[in-house]
């Protein structure tokens, strides 16, 4: 039998946790701007059938979760992130009444073309440590891993998801992944002359620039020390959000 814990007993790393230093909004909602911590729920019904399972039975969603048949089986499902989102922990909502863990994994894969073997790397990992019945656990992800679509520097396209394995008589009800949005990394060479490298605004002014939200001032200067229009405001906000509005 495996050693119990706490329903909501949480796999802690050494150091001091995410999960217990950041109050974390009660949200599912994906946002595409600031950089608190927000929360993305994947629900059981996104996950289907992997072809590294022993079987494929399960049966249907039961009360939000997606239970497993009779022997052991794996689930994945698709994860998908704004660009430079730094994951820092995962939830996963579990019933395992199995002496079995119920293992969940980050996963990512490179996709590459020609037949060669994409590989597959995992980047978060969480385990139950009971066998009682519903519950939750939570891992951080340590080192936070940055969620990007084109991994290293070769161009090659990456594709995340979360992986289950579910032994007989476990279910997942679904997964939170815990992340927080960041200002990219500025260039090495500075855009705009009167914000050189090592400005105090020298990341925030080249992530405007670099997004298409500004072009400076004129003449190659940003002007950093002149005051905001209403309107350069409002076309700060109208790029920088995206507004599209029906009329």
């Amino acid at each position: 039998m495996k050693p119990r814990a706490l329903m909501i007993g949480f796999a802690f790393v050494l150091g001091e946790s995410i999960l217990e230093a950041q109050p974390v909004p009660p949200t599912s909602v994906l946002k595409t701007y600031g950089t608190n911590f927000q929360t993305l729920h994947v629900g059981a019904a996104a996950f289907h059938p992997s072809t590294d399972a022993h079987d494929y039975g399960f049966e249907p969603i039961y009360s939000g979760y997606l239970m497993n048949g009779a022997t052991g089986a794996t689930y994945v499902a698709p994860l998908t992130l704004p660009a430079g989102a730094q994951i820092h922990a995962l939830c996963a909502y579990l019933s395992d009444s199995s002496e079995e863990n119920v293992n969940v994994f980050l996963s990512k894969a490179r996709l590459i073309p020609g037949g060669f073997d994409p590989g597959t790397d995992a980047v978060g990992f969480l385990s139950s440590s009971w066998d009682t019945g519903f519950g939750v656990v939570c891992a951080d992800v340590v080192p936070p891993y940055t969620y990007t679509e084109v991994g290293d520097q070769d161009g090659v396209f990456l594709a995340h998801y979360l992986w289950a394995y579910l032994p007989q008589a476990a279910g997942i009800g679904g997964v939170k992944v815990i992340y927080r949005l960041q200002v990219s990394p500025p260039p090495v060479v500075a855009t705009f002359a009167d914000v050189p490298a090592g400005h105090l605004f020298h990341p925030f002014v080249e992530a405007l620039a670099g997004s298409g939200i500004t072009a400076g001032c004129g003449s190659g200067n940003y002007c950093p020390d002149q005051p905001l229009t209403r309107g350069q405001m409002a076309a700060f906000l109208s790029k920088a959000l995206g507004l599209h509005w029906p009329y």
